[in-house]
């Protein structure tokens, strides 16, 4: 099944907002020309674990509050990110070298604690680290595969489009197309702690931010109905 991304109501776009966890940078990233990157398909099941820090994890598990999820090696790995591709100004579609990563939870040093499918966790997402002012013409496609874990609405960067997928076996996997935006920074990092006088202290160029899925009901953020929050799916906030 898939969806197109739909823009969300003013009132929606507000709760989520006000939820909006902090987003943490990881990684660096300075090139200005496209490399591509070869990936083995013969990595072993062992071995996995060690790619991106995270765990080979399938659909009947969950992933580990703030630990990052590995680099996807077969087809019916869950909880797991693809290699990035870049796309020219002139359409030129290449790999990339830098890491797309994710986890969920936000940052949970030494907790054990599994993630929720409630709508209650947030997914922090980031692209390589920063960019440059040549880079922001770029755009960047990469594919998450969330699980159990429904990617509902996305806020990262300079989202140009998403496209959301079910799979059997698998889960949720969300395909997305960004540009790197600039980002302010002044000491604080969301809404809920940065008051109306906020003055950013310094910029970054990045393609960073979260994706989660709604509660339905009473948990925040949340959606009224399972029918509403279905319409939603795939939903971004650039």
């Amino acid at each position: 099944m898939k969806t197109s991304a739909t823009r969300l109501t003013f009132s929606v776009v507000l709760c989520i907002l006000l939820a909006a966890p902090p987003v943490s940078i990881a990684g660096a990233h300075d090139d200005k020309t496209f490399t591509s990157r070869n990936q083995s398909d013969t990595v072993k099941k062992s071995a996995r674990s060690s790619i991106l820090i995270g765990e080979y994890l399938t659909i009947d598990s969950l992933p580990t509050r703030g630990q990052m999820w590995s680099q996807c090696t077969d087809a019916s790995q869950a909880y797991c990110v693809e290699g990035v591709h870049v796309i020219s100004p002139s359409g030129q579609e290449m790999s990339h070298q830098a890491f797309a990563s994710a986890s969920c939870g936000g940052y949970s040093p030494g907790t054990t604690e599994k993630c929720k499918v409630d709508g209650s966790d947030h997914v922090e997402v980031n692209v390589g680290g920063y960019f440059s002012e040549t880079e922001m013409a770029n755009t960047y496609r990469w594919k998450m595969r969330t699980g159990r874990i429904e990617p509902s609405v996305l806020m990262l960067g300079d989202t140009q489009k998403t496209d959301v997928v079910f799979t059997d076996g698998v889960g949720w996997t969300i395909e997305v197309w960004a540009k790197p935006a600039l980002r302010a920074y002044d000491g604080c990092s969301s809404p809920t702690v940065c008051d109306d006088n906020s003055v950013a202290g310094y910029t970054k160029i990045g393609l960073s931010g979260y994706l989660r899925m709604l509660g339905i009901g009473d948990t925040f953020p949340s959606a009224d109905t399972v029918e509403t929050r279905d319409s939603l799916r795939g939903t971004f906030i650039s």
